[in-house]
């Protein structure tokens, strides 16, 4: 996808933010070549496994200024 979004517009104007959601924090960290794999579920209320991080409910991963492949937590708290 081309043109901004709403995290790259704070980017530019030096605002920090984040975008979160269950099972962020990766199963399989990223390494140099690789991207993280986030693979942590829990059972739903069928009875069935489902996955915590669900990629396409992620909206910043589909523009390169905002996406987060290795799935880094924040810098700092602040």
């Amino acid at each position: 996808m081309s043109g901004q979004n709403v995290g790259a517009l704070l980017n530019a104007k030096g605002v920090t933010w984040g975008w979160f959601q269950g099972g962020l924090r990766p199963s399989t960290p990223a390494t140099a070549t690789t991207n993280a794999e986030c693979d942590t579920a829990h059972i739903g209320s069928n009875g069935q496994p489902k996955k915590d991080y669900i990629p396409h409910h992620e909206p910043f991963q589909y523009y390169a200024a905002t996406s987060n492949p290795k799935h880094l937590p924040p810098a700092s708290v602040a």
